[in-house]
């Protein structure tokens, strides 16, 4: 899931930064997302 979400915003020529901003996340945490270093809750997809 992790891979697909990177694809999607790289398809989208979007930045981390971007959607980290618009998550309300770090860059930092929205990075280790991404790798799959810290898991998605229920509460961050809604």
């Amino acid at each position: 899931m992790y891979q697909r979400i990177r694809d999607l915003r790289e398809d989208h020529d979007i930045t981390q930064k971007f959607v980290a901003n618009l998550l309300s996340f770090s860059h930092t945490n929205y990075a280790k997302i991404e790798r799959g270093e810290v898991a998605l809750t229920a509460d961050v997809l809604v």
